[in-house]
Parts: structure tokens; sequence; C-alpha cells
């Protein structure tokens, strides 16, 4: 396990990853319908905000929204006729630095919500905000309380940050403190989506995870029981959701490697079947120079390259990142000795659209027939499957 992901698990501080709307704030009575109402009342002191005027945003890829509205004696009410998507949305305004001062984040879906913040009269950056009507912000809530909890009970924001300190014997304890903690959060988790197995929320902690947990064949059947329950329809968070596991089934072990080309730090073009069929074991390695998790990890990468590299072994960097003097500087610094790709497009790098990937690090290990044959081996299980597969 990633020592930024065990600390980050530390905490529990996770919930849960611009199509203008025609709406108003009108003065009649708001009709609920298939849309959606958001009251919202700002107490305390309002000349924190700098301008009159509220936006509620989102910034879910094909289901984007932003709206403004101007607040009338510390009140604005948000209405749109025809909810798109149920997503995470964003109510913030403008503070006297200039800078946006966060009021809320929740779940906004079908419902008439009402947003009850106090903005703090000593602290600018403080709002104290409390919502209410949305059934799947309620359900997150309690999944983020209770892990709350959990951490409070086992004492772990004081233990990650003595983390460092700590000996050997020490540390281990700590992991399995971690993994008990994570396993009763698990547990309460469990029981919310047991109320309702195809809610918004079940599908949302779905969605947030089934990348890293459960089997294809598994991620695909629950995938068909949301389907056949008629309520996504529309959504378009699942119909990305269903593209991808498309991908992620015709990228697993055993499927032929999709062929892509980019090009390497000197602008020449590379086509990655040049590379795989000249290697017993080709590794794409998904990166990127402000991926810290990445950068801690190169170190070790380094070193199976520089044994594993006589026996057949190809490691080819295919970084995520958008700048092009980083992207270079990392692989200086980081002394990453074999092909690096890139076309400096983020997360929308071609070849990580094509394998679907949505975290990293990551890789996909490919035999010289062009065979995937494993797919995002940790660091702790990578060099045994070299030393195995390279023997």
């Amino acid at each position: 396990m990633k020592m930024k992901k065990i600390l980050a698990s530390a905490t529990f501080i996770f919930l849960s990853a611009a199509l203008m709307i025609s709406c108003s704030n009108k003065e009649q009575k708001y009709e609920l319908g298939t849309g959606f109402v958001v009251d919202v009342n700002l107490e305390g002191n309002l000349e924190l905000l700098s301008k009159d005027s509220l936006f509620l945003r989102s910034t879910m890829p094909d289901a984007r929204f932003e709206m403004a509205l101007p607040i009338e004696k510390g009140r604005a009410v948000f209405s749109c006729d025809t909810m798109i998507t149920p997503q995470d949305v964003t109510l913030y305004g403008t503070g006297n630095d200039g800078k946006k001062l966060h009021i809320s984040r929740f779940f906004l879906e079908n419902c008439h919500a009402s947003v009850n913040a106090v903005l703090d009269e000593q602290y600018a950056s403080k709002v104290r905000a409390e919502v209410k009507g949305c059934p799947t912000h309620d359900m997150f809530r309690k999944l983020f309380e209770h892990r709350l909890t959990i951490a409070k009970e086992f004492k772990l924001d004081s233990l990650s940050r003595a983390y460092d300190k700590m000996g050997i014997i020490s540390k281990e304890n700590f992991r399995h403190l971690l993994d008990s903690a994570r396993t009763l959060s698990d547990e309460y988790e469990r029981s919310l989506i047991a109320q309702d197995p195809v809610s918004i929320f079940a599908f949302e902690r779905f969605a947030s995870s089934f990348i890293s947990k459960g089997s294809i064949e598994e991620n695909l059947a629950r995938y068909q029981q949301f389907a056949g329950s008629g309520k996504f329809n529309d959504n378009m968070r699942f119909k990305i959701v269903g593209k991808m596991l498309e991908t992620l089934k015709i990228t697993q072990p055993g499927c032929k490697a999709i062929d892509f080309t980019l090009n390497d730090i000197a602008g020449k073009s590379v086509t990655i079947s040049d590379i795989y069929k000249n290697n017993r074991l080709t590794m794409l390695d998904f990166w990127a120079s402000w991926c810290l998790d990445c950068r801690k990890e190169n170190p070790g990468i380094v070193a199976m390259h520089e044994y594993y590299a006589s026996k057949g072994l190809a490691i080819v960097g295919i970084s995520l990142d958008n700048e092009y003097t980083e992207w270079k500087q990392a692989v200086q610094d980081d002394k990453l000795d074999w092909l690096q790709l890139s076309d400096l497009q983020g997360w929308k790098n071609a070849a990580a659209e094509m394998y679907c990937i949505k975290e990293i690090p990551q890789n996909i290990l490919i035999d010289s027939t062009g065979v995937i044959v494993a797919r995002n081996i940790g660091t702790d299980g990578l060099e045994e499957f070299l030393k195995e597969y390279l023997q």
C-alpha cells in the first residue's frame, strides 16, 4: 500500500470524481417536477462577500452546469426544470479578497434542498453550512460522520502524524489498526447500500471504486443490476461508467493489447507494437511529474529496470503531464533511463483513455506477441512477478 494512501486513509476524509441550464430565481411558488430547487439562506457577516451573487456549479463531464443569482436579503433560490444527472455541486461566492469563498459542497438530485449557512464574522474562510432535503447527500453525510467517529475512536489523526517517527513494529501495528477501521467502515457502507441496492447512493459508491475493486465479471454483473432498475436511463455518469467497463473488459490479462502511437521526448513518433514485439516483456508505466506516489515509486522501478533489462524487460513510460518542461525535468531528476512517451494531454492522454487509466501510478504488462499478461501490479508484487516471469 502506498504511504500517501495509508496516511490519507487515516483520517477517512473522502466521500465518493459548462452546459448552461435555463434556470431562474422566480417569485412564484417553486414546483419540483423532474428538476431541483436549492433554497439558500445566509446569515452572519454577509459583508464577507464582496459581490452580491452566489454561484452553483458542477463539473461532471457531459452534464456540467453553472448558475449565478443575486443575493436578496441573504437569500437566493436556484431552480431548474430538469435535473440532467445527479452529481456533486459546489455553492460559493466571492470573498473580500477576490477569491472564491466556499459555502458548501453537496450531492444534488431531483429534490428540494435547503442550504442554511452562517458566514463567520472572525474567519472569512470558515462557513458553517447545513444541507437538508437531498436523500443521497444524507446517505453520504451518514457515511462521512461514521468514518469520522471511527477515526476519533482509533485516534488515527494523531497516530498518522506520528507515523514517520514510529519504529517498524509500531508502523505494522498502525497498518493493522487502519485495516480494522477500514473493515468497520466498509461494513457500515454495505449496510447503507443494503437499504436500497440500486439507489443513486449505491451507484455512486460503485462508480467511485469499481476500477480498483472486484473482477471485471463481478463489476459488469453489478452494472447490469443498476441498468435493470430503469433509474439510470438518462444518467450521464451511468453511461460513462458503462463505457469504462467496456474498455476494461477488452484490456484485461489475456486480451490483445491495443496499439497506439505517441511521441517521445525528442518528438519522434513511436508505435507501441514496434516495442513489445522485440522484448520478452514490456511494461507500460503510466505516471506524471505531478504525481507524488509515482515519483516515490520511481526509484524502485529504476532498480528493477537495471536488474531485469538484460533478462528481456522493457519499460515504456506513458506520462499524463500537460507541460513538456515539467515532464522532461522529472525524467532527468528521477533518472528514468527508458523510453518515455506522451501527448501532453493530461488525463486525456490517448493511451490512458484506450486502457481506461483513471488513477496513477498504474501499469500494463504485455508479452512479445502483444497479449496483456498482467494489469496494475503494485510495487510490492511487481518484483515477484518479474522474477517468476523472466527467470
